[in-house]
């Protein structure tokens, strides 16, 4: 009966060493650089990245002070790139703090309906002056959205295989111990 004691425990281990867990807030840190002073940081969620809907946040600090700048206009751009050549598959989308869990960053959800590379720009402007239009670019990986994800699937066996778990040890708490000698003679009375 003392191997029920560390059942919980060995769960819970289990459990958090699950990495799809273990994300932070914004997701991945696609990109961080320093323009005119400005940290301008891109995260991108869910980690690692599939087909479906994705969350680009985008968050914009004084590069000296590590104070959030909330109102820089941003856009998003979005080429998936085929065979090393860019198609014509091209998404933008505005970005802001309206769709953001986190209200310190801005950020966009958006459908990816391709699985491989995305070339992605961030347009910006920081001087608030339109002749003046920056740009930060990368790459992502998209992946094909899998048939089942294990974490799903976990969760959908964990109460069946606790309930499991809980009428053994009821069953196996109802015999009696086996030192118990057990008389079949009937008692007098």
């Amino acid at each position: 009966m003392r191997w029920f004691r560390f059942l919980l425990p060995a769960l819970v281990l289990f459990v958090s060493a699950i990495p799809k867990f273990a994300v932070a807030d914004g997701g991945r840190v696609q990109r961080s650089e320093i323009v005119d002073g400005k940290r301008i940081t891109v995260f991108t969620s869910p980690v690692p990245l599939r087909v479906g809907d994705i969350d680009i946040s985008v968050l914009v600090q004084d590069d000296e002070t590590g104070q959030v700048i909330r109102n820089v206009p941003l856009r998003v751009e979005l080429r998936w790139v085929s065979d090393g050549a860019t198609t014509m598959s091209q998404i933008g989308k505005r970005l802001s703090h309206e769709h953001s869990t986190n209200r310190l960053m801005q950020s966009a959800i958006i459908k990816l309906p391709y699985s491989g590379q995305w070339r992605s720009t961030i347009h910006f402007d920081l001087s608030q002056q339109p002749a003046a239009n920056n740009s930060l670019e990368f790459q992502m990986t998209v992946h094909e959205q899998p048939a089942m994800s294990p974490t799903v699937i976990l969760f959908v066996a964990l109460p069946f295989l606790l309930v499991s778990v809980y009428i053994l040890r009821e069953s196996i708490s109802k015999r009696p111990p086996y030192h118990q000698v057990i008389s079949h003679e009937p008692t007098v009375r």
